[in-house]
């Protein structure tokens, strides 16, 4: 389906955006917990960075898997599921008092991280009609939003009511849950049957193969700027 025949609907974008948001809460408030979590365990630098290892791997290199199993079938699922994993994985991180018990449930929050962006993008795509640069953004400033948001409300959690009190950041995933479920008709009756790909004979546009791979490195270097700093 072209552009022509898809309509620009802010309002889902806006929907997808606090999801967007919200999941990007947990994973940006790992970071700050860390030394919470490190002093309660006594855990040496070695296996606190195991654990930050264990966030970013699944939440970003299992990523394309995710991709690769949206594009075979529609998975819609994969919006609310992601984002009740990524919460109750990094809310409920403070509750096991060994180490294999955090860093397993720091697993199943990357792993709700890696589902529900592939399958967002996808989605939000669906409904950015010929204003794609604007609809994208609008999705995009969402998480950008959430990874500034998550350190801040992380801190304010532990150190207003202290470690114990981490769960309650569960409650945000519900806000998204609760009104995702409420237009969940609308936006499958809003959203088009298919778009335009290509046929399997059809090859890809010359360049695009290198196009991509600079796409990769530039935001690649940007993340290591961004966490690195």
């Amino acid at each position: 389906m072209s552009t022509q025949e898809r309509a620009f609907n802010l309002k889902i974008l806006l929907i997808l955006s606090l999801g967007h948001l919200t999941t990007d809460i947990y994973q940006g408030a790992l970071p700050a917990i860390l030394p919470f979590l490190k002093t309660k365990l006594a855990l040496s630098y070695t296996l606190t960075g195991v654990i930050m290892m264990a966030a970013n791997f699944t939440s970003s290199i299992v990523q394309p898997l995710f991709g690769h199993l949206s594009d075979q079938r529609e998975k819609a699922f994969l919006l609310p599921l992601g984002c009740l994993c990524a919460a109750l994985g990094l809310s409920f991180v403070s509750v096991p008092g060994h180490y294999s018990g955090v860093l397993l449930l720091v697993i199943v929050s990357g792993l709700g991280v890696a589902a529900f962006h592939p399958e967002g993008y996808k989605t939000a795509y669906y409904f950015t009609g010929q204003r794609l640069a604007t609809g994208m953004s609008v999705f995009s400033v969402g998480g950008n939003l959430g990874f500034a948001l998550g350190p801040i409300i992380a801190i304010a959690v532990v150190t207003g009511l202290g470690l114990d009190y981490l769960p309650v950041m569960a409650v945000l995933s519900l806000v998204f849950l609760s009104l995702l479920l409420y237009t969940w008709k609308s936006l499958a009756a809003a959203k088009p049957l298919s778009v335009t790909k290509l046929t399997d004979g059809e090859a890809a546009p010359k360049g695009a193969y290198a196009a991509l791979f600079l796409t990769i490195a530039v935001v690649i270097m940007r993340s290591w700027t961004q966490i690195g700093s």
